[in-house]
């Protein structure tokens, strides 16, 4: 007769004094002790369960543990799975929460559906291998040695810092202040809708188009071209170390400071008063050697298409003897009208006669040479 186990449970009979013995008495319970060790050495045929309070029965104690727990299909850990030593997966695992206090080392594809946090540190070894993600949470640093690819928004609570080169192959959106220590190389469009505060030297290698008010606090260098399609407002003194072109109107509402050369190639039109306090350039005859030859003092512009007149004040030191000056006041006309208006000389200075050569408007000095300069004034306009 075989054994009962694993099968089912045998009931055996209830002996008396006086019963008969029989080879079944003996052999039966052999049978089942037999089958209980085989079982317990060679393997279960059975599920190992505990009874109906089975959420007090454990598996080992704290003294005494199991070396190996070797599972060949699904584990289902209701509680706390507490792991001090290494573990390696090499399937499928699905996991509520774990908690690693330890080094955790993944050689295959990590995929997190949920939150992934992480309290210390988290490196991916392979540089081949792929980390996704849906809500990344680090309380402390994330230290990227390799590339690190977002894919979607990345959102920035504290600081970011980058110590070697960093590329960006798409949008950058900073709310908040950024300070860089370093250089920043931007090689497409940078779109900038608040303040920009530098604090250091800046080194513009092309093109800056500013759409909107741009506030220079402290000094401004441009050692190319500077295009202005709109209003500058200078509050603070401004300093030009070189020419300056105004291919259009220029409207100054205050003081004009200017300590060299002034070159006006059009016509100027002045509102309001105007104070000189040094020599003007008038098309370029500024103190001009006139002897008894007539000489241009300076050449007539053309306003609208049309000559105008105005007046000229002459002034003039003979060569060699700075004693000798005089200052005329004349009344010119294009069209040959040159009337001296007023006349002052100092030390017996020789006579002049003014005239017109085309748009030349000339000197001719009765004897001697002088020092010349002359001062024309527009004082009407023509074809309006």
């Amino acid at each position: 007769m075989a054994a009962t186990y694993p099968s089912g449970i045998r009931a055996f009979p209830v002996y008396a004094n006086g019963d008969q013995v029989t080879p079944a008495t003996i052999n039966d319970p052999d049978l089942e002790i037999t089958a209980l060790e085989t079982g317990l050495l060679q393997g279960l045929a059975h599920d190992l369960v505990p009874d109906v309070t089975g959420n007090h029965r454990s598996l080992g104690t704290p003294g005494q543990e199991w070396y190996d727990l070797r599972v060949s299909h699904d584990a289902v850990v209701a509680g706390t799975l507490q792991v001090t030593g290494g573990v390696t997966l090499s399937g499928a695992v699905t996991l509520t929460a774990l908690t690693v206090t330890g080094e955790a080392l993944f050689g295959s594809n990590l995929t997190v559906n949920g939150d992934f946090r992480v309290l210390d540190k988290f490196s991916v070894v392979e540089s081949t291998g792929t980390t996704s993600t849906q809500n990344l949470h680090v309380q402390g640093n994330i230290v990227a040695t390799g590339t690190l690819n977002v894919a979607g928004v990345t959102t920035l609570g504290g600081s970011l810092h980058v110590v070697g080169p960093t590329t960006l192959d798409s949008t950058l959106t900073v709310e908040a202040t950024a300070d860089f220590l370093a250089n920043l190389n931007v090689a497409g469009v940078t779109t900038l809708s608040g303040s920009v505060h530098i604090v250091g030297a800046t080194t513009l290698d092309s093109t800056l188009t500013v759409f909107a008010t741009a506030n220079c606090l402290a000094n401004l260098n441009v050692a190319g071209g500077f295009t202005v399609n709109g209003l500058v407002h200078v509050i603070g003194p401004t300093a030009l170390d070189s020419t300056l072109t105004v291919g259009g109107t220029a409207n100054v509402l205050g003081n004009l400071g200017v300590a060299g050369s002034v070159v006006v190639s059009g016509a100027t039109q002045l509102l309001t008063t105007l104070d000189v306090r040094t020599a003007i350039t008038s098309n370029g005859q500024a103190g001009v050697t006139v002897g008894t030859s007539a000489t241009t003092l300076y050449t007539a512009a053309l306003v609208n298409g049309a000559d105008v007149g105005g007046m000229v004040l002459v002034c003039g030191t003979r060569v060699g003897n700075a004693a000798i000056q005089f200052v005329d006041w004349v009344l010119v006309m294009t069209d040959g009208a040159a009337s001296l208006i007023s006349g002052h000389s100092k030390g017996a200075a020789d006579s002049r006669v003014y005239s017109w050569s085309g748009l030349n408007f000339q000197l001719t000095m009765g004897a001697n040479s002088y020092h010349v300069t002359a001062f024309p004034t527009l004082v009407g306009t023509a074809g309006a």
